[in-house]
Protein backbone atom coordinates (compact mmCIF):
# COMPACT_ATOMS: atom_id res chain seq x y z
CA UNK A 1 0.00 0.00 0.00
CA UNK A 2 1.43 3.35 -0.90
CA UNK A 3 2.56 6.02 1.50
CA UNK A 4 2.01 9.81 1.76
CA UNK A 5 4.79 9.69 3.69
CA UNK A 6 8.44 8.50 2.67
CA UNK A 7 9.86 6.12 5.18
CA UNK A 8 12.91 8.56 5.57
CA UNK A 9 10.23 11.47 6.81
CA UNK A 10 8.34 9.32 8.80
CA UNK A 11 11.58 8.39 11.19
CA UNK A 12 12.46 12.46 11.30
CA UNK A 13 8.69 12.87 11.90
CA UNK A 14 8.66 10.18 15.12
CA UNK A 15 12.41 11.24 16.49
CA UNK A 16 10.64 14.64 16.57
CA UNK A 17 7.71 13.18 18.57
CA UNK A 18 10.15 11.29 20.67
CA UNK A 19 12.48 14.69 21.29
CA UNK A 20 9.26 16.66 22.41
CA UNK A 21 8.08 14.08 24.32
CA UNK A 22 11.48 13.72 26.29
CA UNK A 23 12.01 18.03 26.02
CA UNK A 24 8.09 18.22 28.20
CA UNK A 25 8.42 15.09 30.06
CA UNK A 26 7.64 14.88 34.02
CA UNK A 27 8.60 12.65 36.64
CA UNK A 28 5.19 10.51 37.39
CA UNK A 29 4.84 8.39 40.52
CA UNK A 30 2.60 5.49 40.40
CA UNK A 31 1.52 4.00 44.24
CA UNK A 32 -0.12 0.79 43.85
CA UNK A 33 -1.61 -1.20 46.97
CA UNK A 34 0.91 -1.51 49.35
CA UNK A 35 1.91 -5.16 49.90
CA UNK A 36 1.55 -6.88 53.68
CA UNK A 37 4.81 -8.66 55.05
CA UNK A 38 4.16 -10.62 57.76
CA UNK A 39 6.39 -11.14 60.66
CA UNK A 40 5.00 -14.31 61.99
CA UNK A 41 2.31 -15.91 60.21
CA UNK A 42 2.13 -18.82 63.36
CA UNK A 43 1.45 -16.15 65.76
CA UNK A 44 -1.43 -17.50 67.86
CA UNK A 45 -4.96 -15.05 68.22
CA UNK A 46 -6.70 -13.85 71.44
CA UNK A 47 -9.62 -14.90 71.07
CA UNK A 48 -13.15 -13.95 72.69
CA UNK A 49 -11.64 -10.02 73.41
CA UNK A 50 -13.21 -8.00 70.31
CA UNK A 51 -12.31 -7.68 66.58
CA UNK A 52 -8.74 -5.93 67.88
CA UNK A 53 -7.48 -8.49 70.42
CA UNK A 54 -5.16 -9.99 67.88
CA UNK A 55 -1.46 -8.78 67.78
CA UNK A 56 -0.96 -6.82 64.40
CA UNK A 57 2.25 -9.20 63.19
CA UNK A 58 2.73 -7.42 59.74
CA UNK A 59 4.06 -4.37 58.02
CA UNK A 60 2.81 -2.53 54.56
CA UNK A 61 5.36 -2.00 52.12
CA UNK A 62 5.09 0.64 50.00
CA UNK A 63 4.76 -0.09 46.42
CA UNK A 64 5.12 2.44 43.58
CA UNK A 65 6.69 2.86 40.29
CA UNK A 66 8.41 5.94 38.62
CA UNK A 67 7.77 6.46 35.00
CA UNK A 68 7.66 9.85 32.49
CA UNK A 69 4.57 11.34 30.81
CA UNK A 70 3.81 14.38 29.10
CA UNK A 71 0.86 16.51 31.65
CA UNK A 72 -1.94 18.81 29.80
CA UNK A 73 -3.48 20.70 32.25
CA UNK A 74 -7.24 21.38 31.34
CA UNK A 75 -8.14 24.65 30.23
CA UNK A 76 -11.28 24.84 32.85
CA UNK A 77 -9.60 24.66 35.69
CA UNK A 78 -11.13 26.27 38.55
CA UNK A 79 -8.32 28.98 40.01
CA UNK A 80 -9.40 30.40 43.41
CA UNK A 81 -7.37 32.10 45.48
CA UNK A 82 -6.64 30.63 49.27
CA UNK A 83 -7.67 33.15 51.94
CA UNK A 84 -4.57 32.85 54.05
CA UNK A 85 -1.71 32.28 51.87
CA UNK A 86 -0.85 34.19 48.67
CA UNK A 87 -1.11 31.13 46.38
CA UNK A 88 -3.79 29.60 44.38
CA UNK A 89 -5.68 26.47 44.66
CA UNK A 90 -6.05 24.77 41.39
CA UNK A 91 -8.82 21.91 41.29
CA UNK A 92 -9.44 19.73 38.17
CA UNK A 93 -8.40 17.20 35.62
CA UNK A 94 -5.60 17.15 33.67
CA UNK A 95 -4.41 14.24 31.51
CA UNK A 96 -1.00 12.74 31.57
CA UNK A 97 0.16 10.86 27.75
CA UNK A 98 2.99 8.15 29.01
CA UNK A 99 4.67 5.14 27.32
CA UNK A 100 3.46 0.90 27.54
CA UNK A 101 5.77 0.58 30.69
CA UNK A 102 4.08 2.90 32.63
CA UNK A 103 -0.11 2.36 31.25
CA UNK A 104 0.67 -1.76 32.21
CA UNK A 105 1.27 -0.53 35.52
CA UNK A 106 -1.21 1.67 35.72
CA UNK A 107 -3.59 -0.83 34.51
CA UNK A 108 -2.65 -3.82 35.58
CA UNK A 109 -3.70 -4.04 39.77
CA UNK A 110 -5.09 -1.12 42.01
CA UNK A 111 -3.84 2.09 41.47
CA UNK A 112 -4.30 4.02 44.93
CA UNK A 113 -2.77 7.52 43.92
CA UNK A 114 -0.63 9.24 41.09
CA UNK A 115 1.78 11.53 42.21
CA UNK A 116 2.77 14.71 40.04
CA UNK A 117 5.52 17.58 41.14
CA UNK A 118 4.10 16.79 44.49
CA UNK A 119 0.22 17.09 43.62
CA UNK A 120 -1.65 13.71 43.72
CA UNK A 121 -4.32 12.83 41.72
CA UNK A 122 -6.60 9.40 41.30
CA UNK A 123 -7.18 7.68 37.82
CA UNK A 124 -10.77 9.13 36.39
CA UNK A 125 -10.64 7.06 33.18
CA UNK A 126 -9.35 4.35 31.31
CA UNK A 127 -6.49 4.38 29.13
CA UNK A 128 -6.75 5.99 25.52
CA UNK A 129 -4.29 4.52 22.66
CA UNK A 130 -2.68 7.54 20.84
CA UNK A 131 -0.93 6.17 17.68
CA UNK A 132 1.50 8.33 15.94
CA UNK A 133 3.17 7.27 12.94
CA UNK A 134 3.52 3.91 14.58
CA UNK A 135 4.33 4.96 18.18
CA UNK A 136 2.29 4.25 20.88
CA UNK A 137 1.16 6.30 23.44
CA UNK A 138 -1.54 6.07 26.10
CA UNK A 139 -3.46 9.18 27.93
CA UNK A 140 -5.47 8.94 30.83
CA UNK A 141 -7.49 11.33 32.96
CA UNK A 142 -6.86 12.49 36.67
CA UNK A 143 -8.48 14.22 39.17
CA UNK A 144 -6.71 15.90 41.89
CA UNK A 145 -7.71 14.62 45.62
CA UNK A 146 -7.12 15.49 49.00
Amino acid sequence: MASLISSGDKESFQNSYLDFFDTFKEAIVIYKTPKKVFANVSAPGVYGYGGKSNVENYTLVPVSGLFSGVVTYSNDQINEPLSDANERLSDGEIMIEVSGDASNYIKNGVTTLIDIDGVKFTVKSSERRRNFLSLEFYSFKLKVTD
